[in-house]
């Protein structure tokens, strides 16, 4: 007796079995969603925990830079284990959507079966007489058996949409975990410029303390040399006010030394004036001699003149003995005053340029009558004024 349920599978233990499968997939994907969240979070944890317990010294302009880099790894390490669950999830997604193509693949060669049963059962139906009753009942069980295939058919459509949703996500996801990949990137980068620029502001801060300690030991050096010149600066104010009172010392002996020529000046007027009027006497007294000498020869009256000039020419002498004398302490002192004075000579004629012109004239005149005494001419006209 061939019959159609020799033939078919049982509809109910392959709907049991494919159930079955679908209770375990979702099982094994809850397990395996727990367990690598739990094993991940102690170990970012203990990363954070080391980030936060590192000593990094952060200057206050990159402060905000950091603050921004420490919130994007917060979001980061958020972002890592939802990424490593739904690497896990898409794992698990990929696992079974082989198993689902391999499902698919044995549903539609159970569907190619299925025709090929119809058709066999078509060509055997009208080999095998049957009762009417037994084709009603296998009739119904057939129609229950479609039913069961539609709904397990549907099911299967509706978990393949599912699917196809899960698989559209985890390519979103896929799509983030990239863009974290990216900002993963760039954060070791910033992460290693950070680095960078710590190190250079290490060097920085050394070369800071570098030039500290050189700019205080220049100014040490600046203070020396300050010292050293205001010590400079009252040793030269004191030698000017040295060299000032000896400037002003020597004009008041050179002015001294004009009041003198000046006095000299008079006495040697005042000696000329007296030496004209006793020229005038002598001529007086030689015609008066000469007339006494022709009206009267009287030897004594002579005698006593020859007498008195000799007397006057002896005071005349000792009035020019005297000049001499006066004449050569002036030399002395001017010779002693030049030697004194050498060094400021020139600051000295600049002032007696500044002098009035009566003064520069008796200075010349002064002058004129010491070269005529060294030269000897005063001596000759006082000879020939006597004579």
């Amino acid at each position: 007796d061939h019959r159609l349920q020799s033939i078919l599978p049982p509809v109910g233990e392959v709907d049991a079995d494919f159930l079955n499968g679908l209770n375990n997939f979702v099982g094994r994907f809850e397990a395996l969603n727990s367990t690598p969240a739990k094993k991940t979070v102690p170990h970012q944890e203990e990363e954070a925990l080391c980030l936060d317990t590192a000593d990094v010294t952060i200057p206050p302009e990159q402060q905000a830079e950091v603050d921004e880099l420490a919130a994007a790894l917060s979001e980061l390490q958020a972002t890592t284990v939802h990424e490593y669950q739904e690497n896990v999830k898409n794992e698990n997604i990929a696992e079974w959507k082989t198993k689902i193509a391999e499902k698919t693949q044995k549903l539609s060669q159970v569907k190619v079966d299925v025709i090929n049963l119809k058709e066999d059962i078509t060509k055997l139906k009208s080999q095998i007489v049957e009762s009417p009753e037994e084709l009603k009942s296998q009739k119904e069980k057939m129609k229950e058996a479609v039913k069961k295939i539609k709904n397990s058919i549907a099911e299967t459509d509706e978990y393949v949409v599912e699917m196809q949703n899960r698989v559209q996500s985890v390519a979103h996801a896929e799509a983030e975990l990239q863009q974290m990949n990216s900002l993963l990137q760039d954060l070791e980068s910033s992460m290693n410029n950070t680095r960078l620029r710590q190190e250079e502001v290490r060097s920085m801060q050394k070369e800071l303390k570098s030039l500290c300690s050189e700019e205080v030991q220049l100014k040490r050096a600046l203070g020396m040399k300050l010292d050293k010149e205001c010590k400079q600066n009252i040793r030269r104010q004191k030698k000017r006010e040295t060299k000032e009172h000896h400037v002003q010392e020597v004009l008041g002996q050179c002015n001294q030394i004009h009041q003198k020529r000046e006095e000299m000046a008079d006495k040697i007027q005042a000696i000329i004036g007296e030496t004209r009027q006793l020229k005038a006497k002598i001529k007086s007294l030689r015609d008066v001699c000469s007339k006494e000498t022709e009206k009267a020869q009287k030897c004594s009256i002579l005698e006593n003149i020859n007498t008195a000039l000799e007397q006057e020419n002896e005071i005349l002498e000792q009035k020019n003995t005297d000049l001499k004398n006066m004449n050569t302490d002036l030399q002395l002192k001017l010779e002693q005053l030049n030697q004194k004075t050498s060094e400021n000579i020139k600051s000295v004629s600049d002032q007696l340029q500044k002098q009035p012109i009566f003064r520069r004239v008796i200075t010349g005149v002064s002058n004129t009558f010491l070269k005529m005494y060294q030269t000897g001419t005063i001596r000759y006209w006082v000879d020939t004024w006597y004579c």
